[in-house]
């Protein structure tokens, strides 16, 4: 379907109808959806202006040519999309790409984090329409939101070499992990095997 970023059709008078999550995307589908659907309030209610029907014509070959040179030209792949840089593009649509050097020069431990870090939904809300104020907390604090899941249980000693392998590589995220020693393991099995027998 040609559409102007996945979203809007190019021959629309008054821009009403918006397709979202029409596509396929090799990345987190609700922050690509959050942008589409920005994009598309934000443009019938008028807080963002859309180019001329001229102008996104051009933008549409300009997409399908791109798209032409990295996937081959099957109906399921006229449909992909590259996650990253069409995030971007949204972003840049609706006035909310962050400004990586502003933010590295006024808050350098935020721009290193939305530079190096993983790409988040939150990046999208650090300014333009929509800005949100939890945005920069939510973005510093991602990866501990990573780490929590996994720092619940206390880790057997005797464990395969692959995992000390990981523990010499990742020492300070694996502080919080208490080992027992090799009596306490041998007891723990001992009452797993009678629980299973009875």
């Amino acid at each position: 379907m040609r559409l102007y970023k996945r979203v809007f059709l190019p021959d629309l008078e008054h821009q009403t109808l918006a397709f979202i999550g029409f596509f396929n995307v090799n990345g987190a589908l609700w922050p690509f959806f959050e942008l589409q659907s920005r994009m598309a309030v934000y443009a019938m209610t008028g807080v963002i202006k859309l180019p001329t029907s001229r102008k996104i014509k051009e933008d549409i070959r300009e997409m399908e040519n791109k798209r032409a040179q990295i996937s081959p030209d099957t109906l399921r792949h006229t449909i992909e999309g590259i996650w990253f840089p069409y995030m971007e593009e949204l972003a840049e649509v609706i006035g909310c790409k962050p400004n990586i050097w502003r933010l590295l020069l006024t808050d350098p431990k935020l721009g290193l984090k939305v530079l190096f870090g993983p790409v988040l939904g939150a990046h999208y809300r650090l300014q333009g329409p929509g800005q949100w104020s939890g945005a920069r907390q939510s973005i510093l604090t991602a990866m501990d939101r990573v780490r929590f899941p996994f720092q619940t249980r206390k880790i057997p000693s005797g464990l395969p070499r692959s995992f000390n392998l990981v523990r010499r590589l990742l020492p300070k995220q694996l502080d919080s992990y208490a080992i027992p020693d090799s009596k306490e393991v041998k007891q723990t099995s001992r009452y797993i095997s009678r629980c299973v027998d009875k």
